[in-house]
């Protein structure tokens, strides 16, 4: 079994509020645990408007699976316009 952990830092750029922070968060965070089938949550920079940082765990059978797991999570962000992926760091575990 193969355990990967996927780190974005994200920015929001034109948003102004807490509140239009979490509405990106909520529907963009469903739509990568929906679609991906992974777990993810915000891990960072909570108070701050235009800045945020995902985690994003996987299990899989083997490392490429998680790692093409991971880079269709970067492409998907890549084209998500609420948000620019500033940068990523993964990591995956053999167990």
């Amino acid at each position: 079994m193969v355990v990967g952990v996927l780190k974005l830092d994200l920015y929001l750029p034109g948003n102004d509020s807490l509140k239009g922070k979490r509405r990106i968060l909520k529907g963009m965070l469903e739509r990568i645990i929906r679609e991906f089938q992974v777990s993810a949550l915000e891990v960072g920079d909570g108070d701050i408007w235009q800045r945020t940082q995902i985690g994003v765990a996987a299990a899989g059978r083997s490392r490429s699976q998680v790692t093409i797991k991971f880079q269709k999570i970067r492409d998907w962000l890549e084209k998500y316009r609420p948000v620019e992926v500033i940068n990523t760091e993964e990591e995956i575990i053999a167990l």
